[in-house]
């Protein structure tokens, strides 16, 4: 895991030279209108900063809308593991589009609160960005972005 992490980070860093761009963030990416930043020392998701509500705007900023627009969000654990198990992914595909609300998943099913990490994909390129919908009853209990970049190191 360790190796496939290091190997990750290294082919993360020399593209991100080559294209000034991090590898996991080849676009922009905003949901419920803040945007996805990558966090000082990670090259393996960008991070949306405060929690959003369960029909936030998705929207990825591209000149033109993709031919497809995929996009997966797993839920993730106290730890940053991905819960996939216990809850199913929310999936969305979409044909020339550039933005999608996230409580239309293609089960009709919008995402319960929690931590998610979602793998977007459009134009043969993939951004990955972690976020958290808003838990309104104030029950649920997140981890944090260090608990969730500490797991992804090991």
């Amino acid at each position: 895991m360790k190796t496939l992490l290091f190997l990750l980070l290294t082919l993360g860093a020399l593209h991100a030279q080559e294209n000034k761009r991090p590898m996991f963030s080849p676009f922009d990416v905003t949901i419920g209108g803040q945007t996805a930043v990558m966090q000082k020392g990670n090259l393996l998701f960008a991070v949306i900063e405060k929690p959003v509500a369960q029909d936030a705007l998705l929207k990825i900023n591209v000149k033109t809308p993709p031919p497809m627009l995929i996009i997966n969000a797993f839920a993730i654990n106290e730890k940053g593991e991905v819960l996939n198990k216990t809850q199913a992914p929310g999936i969305y595909f979409l044909q020339n589009a550039q933005s999608v609300k996230l409580n239309a998943t293609m089960s009709k099913k919008p995402l319960a609160p929690g931590r998610y990490l979602a793998n977007i994909v459009a134009n043969g390129t993939t951004a990955r960005v972690v976020f958290t919908i808003k838990d309104t009853t104030g029950k649920l209990k997140l981890p944090t972005l260090k608990q969730v970049l500490d797991f992804l190191k090991k």
